[in-house]
Order: structure tokens, then sequence, then C-alpha cells
């Protein structure tokens, strides 16, 4: 279970890092895949 738990905190990460690129927030559709897909792993872990 523990290695379920970083698996999906490494995806959060993964998906943290795209956000803070400048260039990220330029294709809204693309922003808000990636914003969903955020919140989706988000709720599994809490």
């Amino acid at each position: 279970m523990e290695q379920d738990i970083n698996k999906v905190e490494e995806q959060i990460k993964k998906l943290e890092e795209k956000m803070v690129n400048p260039d990220f927030w330029n294709d809204k559709n693309k922003a808000q895949t990636v914003l969903k897909e955020l919140t989706k792993i988000k709720r599994k872990l809490f």
C-alpha cells in the first residue's frame, strides 16, 4: 500500500511541475485536462 501511495505522490509531483511552467496555461484545454487529472488523483489519496 505504501508503494501505491508513493506512486500517486509521484504522479501529483509530475503534474504540479507541469503547472509551474509559464507556458502551461497557454493551452487552456490541456491545462484543464491536467487539472482534472490532478484532482482525480488527489481524491484517491485523500
